[in-house]
């Protein structure tokens, strides 16, 4: 990968057991492979953490990323009932904001997990948890790309392009007034496919980027009041919208954001209500389960 506004990451390569200790550890290899072998599609789950965000990111040659960990270790677990156990490494970390409830998990994934590179958003921000985080980061050496508007990642056929934060000086102001505002906000491309991820951004933010079409919007801030902008909500126009919520006092989601999902036909789903949801595509067509 090339930090530069255009990254690729190219000559991945998968490592391939070559041995087999019995018959039977020789079937469950073999299953495992069979099942969790590339097939051409891209898969995202969005997991089910409770009240916080994570979603898990499989591309079609079975490159691996994270966006978000949720508010404790449950990401780790749901994690494991997705990927094979041999599947050790994550391609991409991304942090959205170092809010707790989408960082927590996070943390615990980079301990356990060889990462490769981690993208997030340069907030000037302190914290137990995102001091711990950065340590960590420190003492495992793992490179860390600062993203930032018109920035392009491409992995396989897939694409990811920053919309939010603007640049440093805008972040700055607006994470200053709310660290939600810091929220990486970016669309995710396979094909003629497009997911918009937010992250917890607000209106505020929402009413500062100019919205692509995607089919699936994962709605920030587990579907508050306050990162509802219908102009937004209109220009992205999306098929599908994702609800990360759990158990909460905060009125989340809100009914008015219910209200105005349901007056566009737009189908919701809300992990507190699934569980995982996971979204397949071909490029061409999606579903989701």
């Amino acid at each position: 990968m090339v930090l530069s506004s255009l990254w690729r990451l190219t000559g991945i390569k998968f490592k391939k057991i070559h041995f087999l200790t019995g018959i039977g550890l020789g079937i469950i290899l073999l299953v495992t492979y069979f099942v969790s072998s590339p097939d051409g599609k891209l898969h995202l789950y969005f997991l089910d953490v409770g009240q916080g965000d994570s979603a898990l990111v499989v591309t079609p040659n079975n490159h691996n990323m994270m966006i978000d960990g949720g508010p404790d270790n449950k990401s780790v677990y749901e994690i494991s009932k997705i990927l094979p156990f041999y599947e050790r490494d994550f391609d991409l970390i991304f942090l959205s904001h170092p809010h707790a409830d989408h960082l927590t998990g996070l943390l615990e994934v980079i301990k356990r997990y060889d990462i490769k590179y981690i993208i997030m958003p340069e907030v000037d921000y302190s914290s137990e948890l995102y001091n711990e985080w950065l340590g960590v980061i420190a003492s495992k050496k793992i490179p860390v790309k600062y993203a930032y508007a018109g920035d392009v990642i491409s992995v396989d056929d897939v694409s990811i392009e920053i919309l939010w934060p603007k640049d440093k000086e805008s972040l700055a102001i607006y994470s200053k007034k709310d660290l939600n505002d810091a929220s990486l906000v970016f669309l995710l491309k396979h094909g003629r496919f497009a997911a918009l991820f937010t992250g917890d951004a607000t209106n505020v933010v929402e009413s500062q980027i100019n919205a692509p079409k995607a089919d699936v919007l994962k709605f920030p801030h587990h579907g508050s009041l306050g990162s509802l902008d219908l102009n937004f909500l209109d220009s992205v126009a999306p098929k599908y919208v994702i609800i990360s919520v759990g158990k909460n006092s905060y009125g989340h989601p809100a009914s008015v954001v219910l209200g105005a999902f349901s007056a566009r036909d737009i189908k919701t789903f809300r992990t507190d209500e699934r569980g995982i949801i996971e979204i397949t595509t071909d490029g061409e067509t999606f579903s989701a389960m």
